[in-house]
C-alpha cells in the first residue's frame, strides 16, 4: 500500500473518531441535564439550581430573570423558590402570574 493511501485511510479514521467523540460528548451533556433536572413532583417548589437545570441556563441568569420580574418567583424567608408550572409556562412564553412573597412563621 502506498503512503498516500495510508494517509487517506488515517484521515478518514481520524474524522470518524472525532465524530464519535462529539456524539459521546453530546450524549454525556444530555445525561447530565436529565440527572440534574428538577423532580417531577408538581407540589414541590424548585430552587434556583433546579430552575437553571430545567431551563438549561446559569443560576445567575435565573437570579437576573427573577429580579427583573421576567420569571415568576416566591420569596420564602429571603430565599427564592419557583412553582414548577409557572417556570414551565415561562419557558413556553405563556402569560406569567405576578411574583409573590410568602412569609413563613418563625419558631420561638
Amino acid at each position: 500500500m502506498e503512503l498516500e493511501q495510508l494517509t487517506e485511510r488515517l484521515d478518514r479514521l481520524t474524522r470518524l473518531v472525532e465524530r464519535g467523540i462529539a456524539a459521546i460528548e453530546g450524549l454525556s451533556t444530555q445525561l447530565q441535564a436529565q440527572q440534574s433536572a428538577p423532580p417531577a413532583d408538581a407540589d414541590q417548589l424548585w430552587t434556583v439550581r433546579e430552575v437553571a437545570a430545567f431551563l438549561q441556563c446559569s443560576t445567575s441568569k435565573v437570579y437576573r430573570a427573577a429580579e427583573e420580574g421576567q420569571l415568576p418567583r416566591l420569596m420564602i424567608g429571603g430565599q427564592l423558590r419557583f412553582e414548577p408550572e409557572a417556570v414551565r409556562a415561562h419557558a413556553k412564553g405563556q402569560a406569567l402570574p405576578p411574583a409573590r412573597v410568602l412569609s413563613m412563621p418563625t419558631r420561638h
